[in-house]
């Protein structure tokens, strides 16, 4: 139906997701930069040069309304993902110095 272009980019990018994960540990590269790059590339090539279902679907979901639907489907997992790789023993260490440093930006930010 009408709905299948709207499914084909988030599981285009599932996919991509699973193939750059053994890749990114493999060549020490942090995983959502390189999903950032090929993200990057994707989408310039999606929108500049015709091809078919994927076209379509990234326009759908670069008009997607509300905006924030976005945030809510892609960036919730790759948060999850760099909290769950997170180094326990190093984050402890480091508390402090991400609270000193995070806390005036986020406060900065709500003003």
């Amino acid at each position: 139906g009408d709905f299948v272009p709207a499914l084909v980019f988030p599981f285009l990018a599932l996919g991509i997701g699973l193939i750059v994960h053994p890749i990114s540990t493999n060549f020490r590269v942090p995983y959502t930069s390189m999903l950032m790059v090929i993200g990057a590339i994707l989408g310039a090539l999606g929108c500049s040069v015709e091809m078919a279902l994927l076209t379509d679907s990234l326009k759908i979901w670069a008009h997607i309304s509300p905006p924030t639907l976005f945030f809510y489907v892609f960036l919730a997992p790759l948060v999850f993902e760099a909290a769950f790789n997170t180094d326990a023993y190093l984050f402890s260490k480091l508390i402090f110095q991400i609270v000193y440093m995070a806390f005036p930006v986020v406060v900065a930010q709500v003003f």
